[in-house]
């Protein structure tokens, strides 16, 4: 007993002095996207930060290709030495094993999860000319026209596309889904009455409501958007419609050691709540989430059980 507790001690000890002494060179966050998405801008905006905090370089590399699994498996096979994180979202890791047929990476044992870092606030938006105002009308001419009301999405499997899956399924309605290339193709198709609605970021939205072209009916989750407190949240006017997650976040190899995941996390929260990062991130439609190692593990892995119902229920094969 003394020895086992011996040897706890020097790994406690030896862990702690290794957090003390990281980092002593330059770090990296992998994006697996292009530049220029929100997850782009929130990497860099936290990698700033963090590197002023730090005292090192830390530098965002895009490594976009395969749907952001080239970025996704760089990291997966990367010493859990602290000094290679990923930011990505639910689509590479969550979602992802039921829609690829042969990932490169395990994303349940690959990974160590550090931080959810922000949400975009989803909407549902409805061309301008068609004759609703409600979520309640909105379903009443759904039903009245089975299969006739038409929504864009950026393709089959993508997250607004499964998110009409759940939509379909919890109101008991049914839509009629045309594809896009990307989510601000499929809104602008919205807006031009191509077809008569879209789930989609509120920031993708927000310009054709000003035009007059597209009117937001609906907050998709908990609670209201505050630039548009008259618009109700899902969960007063939709029952037994969930969202399901989709955190924007960073992730670890895994293994990583419990002092450099705790040191990780104080330095990436930190920066998501700091006043410059936070408030840039929510003008551009997000919401910052910036939770712990434990919370984000139990959401992530809560993920996975609903992303496999949602993507059976759609009858969308893995390719």
């Amino acid at each position: 007993m003394l020895r086992t507790l011996l040897v706890i001690l020097c790994t406690s000890l030896a862990g702690g002095a290794l957090a003390q002494a990281f980092p002593s060179r330059p770090m990296r966050t992998i994006v697996p996207f292009p530049p220029g998405s929100g997850l782009d801008i929130m990497a860099r905006l936290v990698s700033q930060k963090t590197s002023e905090s730090l005292g090192q370089p830390v530098i965002v590399e895009n490594r976009p290709g395969a749907n952001g699994m080239i970025g996704s498996d760089h990291v997966a096979k990367a010493a859990p030495d602290g000094y290679t994180v990923l930011a990505t979202t639910t689509s590479t890791h969550v979602s992802a094993p039921f829609l690829v047929k042969k990932l490169p990476y395990d994303p349940r044992k690959d990974v160590t999860p550090i931080t959810a870092a922000m949400e975009a606030w989803t909407v549902l938006a409805v061309n301008a000319a068609l004759p609703v105002n409600s979520t309640g009308e909105l379903l009443d001419y759904m039903k009245r026209n089975p299969g006739k009301v038409a929504y864009g999405s950026p393709g089959l499997g993508n997250f607004f596309h499964l998110v009409a899956e759940v939509f379909q399924s919890s109101q008991g309605v049914s839509l009629l889904h045309v594809p896009y290339k990307g989510v601000v193709i499929a809104v602008q198709a919205a807006a031009t009455g191509e077809v008569q609605m879209a789930f989609s970021a509120v920031n993708n939205v927000v310009p054709h409501m000003k035009s007059g072209r597209l009117k937001t009916l609906v907050v998709l989750g908990h609670r209201r958007y505050p630039p548009l407190p008259d618009v109700p949240a899902s969960d007063e006017v939709l029952p037994g419609f969930v969202k399901p997650d989709s955190w924007f976040g960073f992730l670890g190899p895994a293994g990583l050691p419990p002092p450099l995941l705790g040191r990780l996390n104080a330095e990436y929260v930190a920066a998501l709540r700091s006043t410059e990062v936070k408030s840039k991130l929510e003008s551009m439609g997000f919401v910052v989430i910036a939770n712990s190692p434990e919370e984000f593990r139990k959401m992530y892995f809560a993920g996975f059980d609903v992303y496999e119902a949602v993507v059976k229920r759609a009858g969308i094969q893995p390719e």
